[in-house]
């Protein structure tokens, strides 16, 4: 029993001599920390400081001495820093201690410093290279607000004044889109954005051509400070539009020339001379044709027109020449054309009780046979193509009420015949293939 009690004792004693040891050497270690940083304050240099981190790092009971003598090593490379007074040094000393939070303070100071240093070499050397270098650096975080605009102001007053000497439309793109949210660009941004009009529209006067007056007008139309130059533009596009109809000299380009322009006032006396021009194609077809459709088809364009009273009047004289003319018991137009044995026979215009053409086309003893059109109430056309004992025969379309296309094909006896086509009103294929028969035709009689 006393050995075992001897030996716990024993135990005892050891682990309290480890715990005094440990306790002594901490002791020792905090008892240097002091008197070692004060020597290093007293050498007041980075290698003391180093040399003093380097021997307490490993003690966390010395972590705020190490903290001390980091600050101390801070401060002195700001004071060398400060006594060089160059961009470079101040530049060396914030790459050094960017992320450090011990060099906050110094940090600021360096970059107030730094923005006097180059704020001074904008002021004396009014180099653009300078300004942009400022710019580019301080526009973020400016240390003084006011400088940063007095060297914009610098800057934009130097790359105006190139942008004038240069004069092009890329210079002074550069400009609007270096200083398009600029408050202080303004006037300046005004006076580039009329400057930039001025040579587009130079430019498009030169070419000439429509489409750079086009692609002015697309430009600049909602632009208030353009309105004359774009309405000039729209002018040219009309007489060049004109020009090309003239010089094309059909239908098509004349029809599509006075489509475009019939309301516009600035295309008033070109609208006009497409007109007379469109009189004359008419005017030339119904005489060489000489078909009562043809005739009644001009009387219906230029009847109520005084300009071309002269040649309404002479298709008249030629119609009547070779009509006839029949009537409804309320004096209306039944009949205009031509008649054999008391029936309609040759080219003719049938008239409905209120005046509107069903039929006109060619009539073969009182039926439709041949070429001719139908109408719809409206006027609109119902069915074009041939006719045979007064049904649909041979090639022919049928259009719905408003006009538009509704099917095209071969027609048998007024019922289609093969294949045929099917369109909605908007023009779209709905349908190919064959047909039932149905009621696709009139009564194929007209009686006098």
């Amino acid at each position: 029993m006393k050995e075992v009690i001897s030996k716990k004792e024993m135990g005892v004693s050891r682990y309290s001599s480890f715990i005094l040891g440990l306790l002594f050497l901490v002791i020792q270690g905090c008892a240097g920390v002091g008197p070692d940083l004060e020597k290093a304050k007293e050498q007041n240099t980075e290698q003391a400081y180093l040399a003093f981190i380097e021997k307490y790092q490993d003690q966390p009971a010395a972590s705020e001495q190490i903290k001390e003598a980091r600050k101390a090593i801070i401060l002195i490379k700001f004071i060398e820093a400060q006594k060089k007074n160059t961009l470079e040094g101040y530049d060396s000393f914030v790459d050094l201690y960017n992320k450090d939070p011990l060099a906050e303070q110094q940090l600021l100071q360096a970059n107030q410093l730094s923005e006097t240093l180059i704020f001074e070499q904008c002021r004396i050397n009014k180099d653009p290279k300078d300004f942009r270098k400022y710019v580019a650096r301080f526009t973020e975080n400016p240390p003084v607000p006011e400088n940063l605009v007095t060297v914009r102001n610098w800057l934009r007053f130097h790359d105006i004044n190139q942008a004038k000497k240069q004069d092009s439309l890329i210079t002074y793109s550069t400009f609007i889109s270096n200083y398009l949210n600029d408050e202080n660009a303004k006037d300046d941004l005004k006076w580039v954005r009329k400057r930039v009009r001025e040579l587009q529209f130079a430019s498009a006067r030169k070419s000439a051509t429509r489409s750079s007056y086009q692609n002015f007008v697309l430009k600049h139309r909602n632009d208030r400070e353009a309105a004359e130059m774009v309405s000039f533009a729209n002018r040219e596009i009309i007489r060049l539009d004109y020009e090309k109809a003239e010089s094309d000299s059909t239908r098509k380009s004349y029809e599509r020339f006075v489509k475009k322009y019939k309301k516009n006032s600035d295309a008033k006396k070109y609208v006009s001379n497409i007109e007379v021009e469109l009189h004359e194609l008419d005017f030339k077809s119904a005489t060489k044709v000489g078909s009562m459709e043809e005739y009644q088809n001009y009387l219906g364009k230029y009847e109520e027109q005084s300009r071309f009273s002269e040649q309404v009047e002479f298709i008249r004289s030629l119609m009547n020449s070779q009509q006839d003319l029949f009537y409804y018991e309320n004096g209306k137009k039944k009949y205009v054309g031509k008649t054999k044995n008391g029936q309609f026979h040759g080219q003719g215009v049938f008239y409905n009780k209120e005046g509107k053409v069903v039929y006109a086309g060619d009539f073969v003893d009182g039926k439709r046979e041949g070429p001719g059109r139908l109408f719809w109430d409206s006027g609109k056309l119902r069915y074009q193509g041939n006719f045979k004992a007064g049904l649909f025969s041979g090639e022919g379309n049928l259009h719905h009420q408003d006009g538009s296309l509704r099917l095209t094909g071969v027609w048998s006896k007024g019922q289609p015949e093969g294949l045929m086509v099917v369109y909605d009103p908007s023009g779209k294929v709905i349908y190919e293939g064959t047909l039932k028969t149905g009621n696709w035709n009139y009564d194929g009689c007209f009686a006098l």
